[in-house]
Protein backbone atom coordinates (compact mmCIF):
# COMPACT_ATOMS: atom_id res chain seq x y z
CA UNK A 1 0.00 0.00 0.00
CA UNK A 2 2.84 2.33 0.69
CA UNK A 3 4.14 1.43 -2.72
CA UNK A 4 0.84 2.31 -4.29
CA UNK A 5 0.84 5.68 -2.63
CA UNK A 6 4.40 6.42 -3.76
CA UNK A 7 3.82 5.57 -7.40
CA UNK A 8 1.16 8.20 -7.99
CA UNK A 9 3.37 10.81 -6.28
CA UNK A 10 6.34 9.85 -8.43
CA UNK A 11 4.17 9.94 -11.50
CA UNK A 12 2.81 13.29 -10.55
CA UNK A 13 6.31 14.67 -10.09
CA UNK A 14 7.53 13.20 -13.35
CA UNK A 15 4.54 14.62 -15.15
CA UNK A 16 5.01 18.05 -13.63
CA UNK A 17 8.74 18.21 -14.26
CA UNK A 18 8.48 18.32 -18.05
CA UNK A 19 5.78 20.94 -17.78
CA UNK A 20 8.12 23.08 -15.71
CA UNK A 21 10.91 22.50 -18.21
CA UNK A 22 8.66 23.47 -21.08
CA UNK A 23 7.62 26.66 -19.29
CA UNK A 24 11.24 27.60 -18.59
CA UNK A 25 12.31 26.91 -22.19
CA UNK A 26 9.37 28.94 -23.48
CA UNK A 27 10.45 31.83 -21.25
CA UNK A 28 14.04 31.42 -22.43
CA UNK A 29 12.87 31.47 -26.05
CA UNK A 30 10.83 34.61 -25.44
CA UNK A 31 13.89 36.34 -23.99
CA UNK A 32 16.02 35.43 -27.02
CA UNK A 33 13.50 36.52 -29.63
CA UNK A 34 13.84 40.29 -29.17
CA UNK A 35 16.22 43.05 -28.14
CA UNK A 36 15.84 45.38 -25.26
CA UNK A 37 15.55 49.11 -25.79
CA UNK A 38 18.99 49.67 -24.25
CA UNK A 39 20.56 47.23 -26.71
CA UNK A 40 18.95 49.02 -29.64
CA UNK A 41 20.07 52.45 -28.41
CA UNK A 42 23.63 51.21 -27.87
CA UNK A 43 23.68 49.77 -31.39
CA UNK A 44 22.52 53.08 -32.86
CA UNK A 45 25.20 54.95 -30.89
CA UNK A 46 28.00 52.60 -32.02
CA UNK A 47 26.88 52.75 -35.65
CA UNK A 48 26.74 56.56 -35.43
CA UNK A 49 30.24 56.74 -33.97
CA UNK A 50 31.59 54.55 -36.78
CA UNK A 51 29.60 56.31 -39.53
CA UNK A 52 30.83 59.85 -38.77
CA UNK A 53 34.53 59.29 -39.70
CA UNK A 54 33.53 57.23 -42.72
CA UNK A 55 31.25 59.98 -44.03
CA UNK A 56 33.94 62.64 -43.47
CA UNK A 57 36.51 60.53 -45.33
CA UNK A 58 34.08 59.92 -48.18
CA UNK A 59 33.24 63.62 -48.55
CA UNK A 60 36.96 64.56 -48.56
CA UNK A 61 37.58 61.96 -51.25
CA UNK A 62 34.77 63.27 -53.46
CA UNK A 63 36.04 66.83 -52.97
CA UNK A 64 39.59 65.82 -53.95
CA UNK A 65 38.28 64.10 -57.08
CA UNK A 66 36.59 67.34 -58.23
CA UNK A 67 39.75 69.37 -57.50
CA UNK A 68 41.83 66.85 -59.42
CA UNK A 69 39.48 67.08 -62.40
CA UNK A 70 39.74 70.89 -62.38
CA UNK A 71 43.54 70.83 -62.25
CA UNK A 72 43.75 68.22 -65.03
CA UNK A 73 41.41 70.18 -67.29
CA UNK A 74 43.23 73.45 -66.62
CA UNK A 75 46.62 71.86 -67.35
CA UNK A 76 45.37 70.37 -70.61
CA UNK A 77 43.90 73.71 -71.74
CA UNK A 78 47.19 75.48 -70.97
CA UNK A 79 49.14 72.82 -72.88
CA UNK A 80 46.82 73.21 -75.88
CA UNK A 81 47.32 76.98 -75.91
CA UNK A 82 51.11 76.68 -75.64
CA UNK A 83 51.12 74.17 -78.48
CA UNK A 84 49.05 76.59 -80.52
CA UNK A 85 51.56 79.38 -79.75
CA UNK A 86 54.45 77.15 -80.85
CA UNK A 87 52.71 76.70 -84.22
CA UNK A 88 51.79 80.38 -84.60
CA UNK A 89 53.84 82.92 -86.56
CA UNK A 90 56.32 84.64 -84.26
CA UNK A 91 54.89 88.12 -84.86
CA UNK A 92 51.39 86.90 -83.95
CA UNK A 93 52.31 85.72 -80.44
CA UNK A 94 50.67 88.31 -78.18
CA UNK A 95 49.31 88.57 -74.65
CA UNK A 96 45.62 87.81 -74.29
CA UNK A 97 42.87 87.05 -71.79
CA UNK A 98 40.42 84.43 -73.03
CA UNK A 99 37.20 83.89 -71.07
CA UNK A 100 35.48 80.48 -71.29
CA UNK A 101 38.47 79.19 -73.20
CA UNK A 102 37.47 76.68 -75.92
CA UNK A 103 33.92 76.55 -74.55
CA UNK A 104 34.93 75.36 -71.07
CA UNK A 105 34.29 77.23 -67.82
CA UNK A 106 37.95 78.21 -67.50
CA UNK A 107 39.66 81.52 -68.20
CA UNK A 108 43.11 81.58 -69.76
CA UNK A 109 45.51 84.48 -69.37
CA UNK A 110 48.49 84.46 -71.75
CA UNK A 111 51.37 86.80 -70.93
CA UNK A 112 54.12 87.38 -73.49
CA UNK A 113 57.36 89.07 -72.41
CA UNK A 114 60.59 89.54 -74.34
CA UNK A 115 63.53 87.89 -72.63
CA UNK A 116 66.17 88.50 -75.29
CA UNK A 117 65.88 91.23 -77.91
CA UNK A 118 62.73 93.06 -78.98
CA UNK A 119 60.11 92.76 -81.68
CA UNK A 120 62.30 94.88 -83.97
CA UNK A 121 65.56 92.89 -83.61
CA UNK A 122 66.48 90.03 -85.89
CA UNK A 123 67.09 87.65 -82.98
CA UNK A 124 64.75 87.54 -80.00
CA UNK A 125 63.20 85.22 -77.44
CA UNK A 126 59.80 85.56 -75.78
CA UNK A 127 58.58 83.99 -72.59
CA UNK A 128 54.97 82.81 -72.91
CA UNK A 129 53.16 82.21 -69.60
CA UNK A 130 49.70 80.64 -69.51
CA UNK A 131 47.61 80.84 -66.36
CA UNK A 132 44.28 79.05 -66.15
CA UNK A 133 41.61 79.84 -63.56
CA UNK A 134 38.08 78.58 -63.12
CA UNK A 135 35.45 81.06 -64.29
CA UNK A 136 34.54 83.38 -61.43
CA UNK A 137 37.56 82.36 -59.33
CA UNK A 138 40.92 84.01 -58.78
CA UNK A 139 42.70 80.78 -57.84
CA UNK A 140 45.23 79.73 -60.45
CA UNK A 141 44.71 76.06 -61.29
CA UNK A 142 47.57 75.70 -63.77
CA UNK A 143 50.52 77.85 -64.78
CA UNK A 144 52.76 76.79 -67.65
CA UNK A 145 55.72 78.60 -69.21
CA UNK A 146 57.53 78.16 -72.51
CA UNK A 147 60.15 80.10 -74.45
CA UNK A 148 59.89 80.72 -78.18
CA UNK A 149 62.83 82.07 -80.16
CA UNK A 150 63.21 83.76 -83.54
CA UNK A 151 66.37 83.45 -85.62
CA UNK A 152 68.59 82.30 -82.76
CA UNK A 153 71.87 80.89 -84.05
CA UNK A 154 73.82 78.60 -81.79
CA UNK A 155 77.58 78.34 -82.14
CA UNK A 156 77.63 74.57 -82.22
Amino acid sequence: MIMMRLIPKLLRRSLRAPARLENSTIKARNCLMGFTLIELIMTIVVVGIVAIPISITLSKHVQSVFISQDITMATNLARADLEQMNNTAYASIVSATLNNYQGYNYNLTRTVAFVNGTALTAESTVKVTDQVTASGSATVLAKLVTYISKNIRYPF
